[in-house]
């Protein structure tokens, strides 16, 4: 058999032995970069973030989230009318007179388009606000009682079991009633006092594991103080299930404000809410379009949530290597 010709085999590296004055050989040269195949290194987060924009699902949930909280946002630019404005003589319109009332009218004459749009405002406020703040708390008590661990982890956790023991809705509406209907801030703190709970356990059990782990210690060793240890060192490498948490909140925090304003407890009139305005449509059972158009804004919002805790999720996770349709 013929030797085996090495033109056939061209070399995209060429490595030529370089001899130094005394004597040694040096580092082979690598001339890939030469050769215009250029590396690109990928980090973490590019790696979470193409797995996160082919995730479809959450693609979808991310632009509905963007539409129906830009529309929120910008609600006295989009709403055509004020949602306190009060019209007699167009009490209880169906959506149909095209160019004036596209969700129909209540039973004061308000239109029902402006006061939904008034409505997601309201929400998202509510969901942002809580969701930020409960993340911040837990992140806090979770990440000193994993950390520290002893008599103060026993003494938190203690604490936020007995939080999660209590009947959330039962103590929620108590608190509604003791403070009186008010704005969406007053109840969004009461909100906060439940929501943190779930946050503090993940992060404390996160941070019982990675406490141990070698550049902790490597980092201890090297004179690191506790803050620089938890807030430099651990709490980078918890910050995905932190993220997606954070996410799911929002909606649940939408969906607790609409169940508590839709039950009489929740944000006092004239502020709009959704789930207050679902709860207006209950005393006009003919009239379908005052419950449906709310009550399904508020269906799109827990649902484009979900998609993007979701696809967050499958993103952030260091071990997720398919990526799902």
């Amino acid at each position: 058999m013929a030797p085996a010709d090495d033109s056939l085999y061209p070399s995209t590296a060429t490595f030529e032995p370089v001899y130094t004055p005394t004597g040694g050989v040096a580092a082979p040269v690598d001339d890939t970069a030469a050769a215009g195949l250029d590396l690109k290194v990928r980090s973490q987060w590019s790696y979470a973030r193409m797995r996160f924009f082919r995730h479809r699902l959450a693609v979808a949930g991310l632009i509905g989230l963007i539409i129906i909280f830009g529309a929120g946002i910008f609600a006295p630019l989009i709403a055509p009318y004020s949602y306190a404005q009060i019209d007699l003589y167009n009490i209880l319109h169906s959506p149909t007179t095209i160019g004036h009332h596209y969700f129909g009218t209540d039973g004061i004459g308000s239109d029902e388009f402006s006061r939904v749009i008034w409505g997601i405002r309201t929400s998202l406020e509510v969901g942002v606000f809580v969701a930020v703040v409960s993340t911040i708390v837990g992140l806090i008590i979770g990440a000193v009682a994993g950390y520290y661990r002893g008599w103060i982890d026993n003494l938190l956790m203690r604490v936020t079991d007995l939080v999660l023991t209590l009947p959330a809705l039962a103590i929620l509406l108590a608190f509604s009633a003791l403070v009186g209907n008010g704005s969406q801030w007053t109840l969004s703190i009461i909100l906060v006092a439940f929501f943190w709970t779930g946050i503090a356990r993940v992060v404390r059990g996160m941070f019982l594991s990675l406490r141990e782990k070698e550049y902790v210690e490597a980092a201890k060793a090297s004179g690191a103080g506790d803050g620089r240890l938890m807030f430099r060192h651990i709490l980078p490498n918890t910050l995905g299930p932190i993220v997606v948490n954070m996410t799911l909140a929002v909606g649940t925090a939408i969906l607790t404000e609409s169940a508590l304003s839709f039950l009489g407890f929740g944000i006092a009139p004239p502020t709009p809410s959704l789930g207050q305005l679902v709860a207006n449509g209950q005393n006009y059972p003919t009239q379908w379009w005052l419950t449906i158009f709310p009550g399904l804004v508020i269906v799109l919002i827990v649902l484009c949530v979900n998609f993007v805790g979701d696809g967050l999720r499958d993103a952030l996770d260091p071990q997720q290597r398919r990526v799902r349709a």
